[in-house]
């Protein structure tokens, strides 16, 4: 599944704030306004008022990180067959590849070594098909 970055994020206004500074806030500088991006996680929430939530590999440090779905263009709705579907959460439905279930992001964000190979592998995999 991929993804194009379309539209800016929207950032809430505060007063006695000039235009640029809310302009620069916009901005992300760990996304690119028209770039494509492999999905590695998918949450939709079972409340439609809502906003769905990907998570990408982006910026410098190429650091998986967490998006506002309505800022994108999913331009390749394909699921690889190796993906699960997650409905055990209360509020989202997952989508997400089989390797990161069960506490796969935890280890990961701890920094264990076992789970960035793994993360590199599944992702390396994932943008080779």
């Amino acid at each position: 599944m991929k993804v194009k970055y379309i539209k800016y994020r929207e950032v809430p206004r505060v007063e006695n704030r000039d235009v640029e500074y809310f302009s620069d806030l916009r901005k992300d500088p760990h996304l690119t306004l028209g770039k494509i991006y492999h999905v590695v996680l998918l949450s939709l929430p079972h409340q439609t008022q809502k906003t769905g939530e990907l998570i990408l590999r982006c910026g410098k440090d190429n650091y998986p990180g967490v998006w506002k779905l309505s800022n994108f263009e999913i331009v390749d709705y394909n699921i690889p067959s190796d993906w699960v579907l997650d409905m055990s959460h209360p509020d989202w439905i997952r989508l997400y590849p089989r390797e990161f279930g069960g506490d796969f992001w935890d280890k990961f964000h701890d920094g264990d070594e076992a789970a960035e190979a793994l993360f590199e592998q599944v992702y390396q995999r994932m943008t080779q098909s």
